[in-house]
């Protein structure tokens, strides 16, 4: 590790531990990621992981920028997590969509999640279109008139948005 040498103002500046770094605990092949409802007694070990802001996850992905991210979690884990679901980016919340009428134009749904979530689930007024990984865009054909658009990830949080369509 760097140490950096800079200047600090008492009771002005901020004096606060980074906290990019979280430990996770993984099997010993780090291919499974454990939380503390499904760690088994032993078979495991601890590593840090970077825990980056979801629009730079996804900006990483886009841009095929690898780095360090935990593996999936336990398949056979019960636990319910909670936390905020996954920060829909594409498309729009509250927005008006022009569609130039008799086209195949088509509404990018796009999302960004912490690097725990490898998959989105994707449900249009409240039937499952589909999924996509992270940092996957997935497109579909909307109707006219109001359209719900809920994305949920791979631990059961969601997010949604209402956009309106009308076509000329």
């Amino acid at each position: 590790k760097n140490l950096v040498l800079d200047f600090y103002i008492k009771n002005v500046s901020p004096n606060l531990k980074c906290d990019l770094y979280k430990e996770v605990y993984v099997n010993e092949d780090e291919t499974i990621e454990y939380c503390t409802k499904c760690l088994p007694d032993s078979g495991f070990k601890k590593k840090f992981y970077p825990f980056y802001d979801p629009e730079l996850i996804l900006w990483y992905k886009n841009n095929k920028i690898k780095f360090d991210e935990p593996p999936l979690h336990n398949a056979e884990c019960d636990a319910v997590f909670s936390g905020d679901g996954p920060m829909i980016v594409s498309p729009s919340k509250n927005f008006e969509y022009l569609i130039e009428e008799g086209t195949d134009q088509e509404i990018l749904l796009e999302a960004a999640s912490s690097n725990e979530i490898k998959t989105h689930y994707w449900y249009i007024n409240q039937q499952y279109f589909g999924k996509s990984k992270t940092g996957e865009k997935l497109f579909f054909k909307p109707d006219k008139g109001e359209t719900k658009i809920t994305c949920m990830d791979d631990k059961g949080r969601s997010s949604e948005v209402t956009i309106i369509v009308k076509f000329y």
